[in-house]
């Protein structure tokens, strides 16, 4: 069994249908609040900052900063023993909400709080895409 069919898919609600399907189509989507305009994740049915029920997706820049971070040197699940070590992010988005994801292509001491990221995808089937981050080049 290869580690893709390893891989445990995320559950597809009609609550975060958006947010997969768009990381299928290679955008990061969020919610946003229609009365005060404030994003949200993970997605809700009514916005914790004002209270009100109407929400919209809207896609994220996909820029952001890494909030915190850890690397996984044991396996926390079978599907994962062939990627130790693997690192866990927290991406604070520049739209101000926070992501839980992983950075691709990256040795573990090149994370750094702080260090600036950009998403890019995986899919997983058809219609569920996996939001990832990689770190964006420091400007010469």
């Amino acid at each position: 069994m290869s580690t893709r069919e390893a891989l445990i898919v995320p559950e597809v609600t009609e609550l975060n249908r958006p947010y997969w399907n768009g990381a299928a189509a290679g955008a990061l989507m969020l919610q946003r609040c229609v009365e005060c305009r404030a994003y949200r994740h993970p997605p809700t049915v009514m916005c914790g900052a004002c209270g009100a029920w109407e929400t919209s997706w809207v896609p994220a820049s996909g820029g952001g900063v890494i909030y915190s971070y850890t690397v996984v040197v044991h396996p926390v699940h079978r599907a994962v023993e062939r990627l130790v070590p693997y690192n866990v992010v927290l991406v604070e988005l520049d739209e101000g909400v926070r992501v839980v994801s992983t950075v691709v292509d990256a040795a573990p001491d090149a994370l750094a709080i702080g260090r600036r990221v950009t998403a890019v995808f995986e899919r997983l089937t058809p219609e569920i895409g996996l939001p990832k981050f990689r770190l964006a080049h420091a400007a010469s």
